[in-house]
């Protein structure tokens, strides 16, 4: 066909090769707690793999009202592994944390079979039988991270101890039997992070 025919046919398997991006995904990017670098080799693979999508990375601390016009261009999804801090989505579909209560946590792991402990609400007027919760319990806030309130409690002194355990905060206390566990005689924990449903890794500790 000529050169012009040649050019004709490989500019149509260029176009082929490399579709325009019919989707976009926009990343929040939280920092010190998660690695850019992390979120750039995602970025490179999805695009890679799947060049109908448009990727964009934006920090969970700032507006981006630029990058915010160009999320809602196309049908878009936000992703964010923490809760939305200032950014705020335009439309689209979000999928983001949310800090939950550890009462509303343990509900959704009893929801899908898994163990977990016995745990009650301690109040004014709570009454723990040793004989039921053990000699010792953890008493926790609700809503406080980072281990912060949570303590190691005589069963028996639990009510003579109530405003001090709750002082921390104004805010609903939980208590759980202490469960003793120890591997190669010393304390030990393990966590597991999942998403949507899937275990992505643990960590013993």
């Amino acid at each position: 066909m000529g050169k012009d025919g040649e050019d004709s046919k490989h500019s149509g398997e260029k176009r082929m090769q490399n579709p325009i991006p019919t989707r976009n995904l926009l990343i929040i990017q939280t920092e010190p707690e998660q690695d850019p670098a992390d979120w750039i080799a995602i970025k490179q693979r999805i695009e890679r793999n799947a060049p109908d999508i448009e990727v964009a990375i934006a920090p969970n601390r700032n507006r981006n009202s630029v990058t915010a016009r160009w999320q809602v261009r196309r049908p878009s999804l936000v992703f964010s592994p923490v809760r939305l801090i200032d950014f705020v989505p335009r439309g689209g579909a979000v999928y983001c944390g949310h800090i939950l209560g550890k009462d509303e946590q343990l509900r959704r792991l009893s929801s899908i079979g898994i163990s977990t402990p016995r745990t009650a609400i301690l109040s004014s007027v709570s009454s723990f039988d040793p004989r039921e919760w053990g000699d010792y319990v953890i008493v926790k806030p609700n809503n406080l991270n980072s281990g912060v309130g949570i303590k190691l409690v005589r069963t028996i002194d639990l009510s003579a101890r109530y405003d001090e355990l709750t002082a921390v905060a104004e805010e609903e206390f939980l208590v759980e039997p202490y469960i003793d566990h120890s591997e190669d005689g010393y304390p030990t924990s393990y966590r597991v992070l999942s998403m949507f449903g899937h275990a992505l890794y643990c960590i013993w500790s």
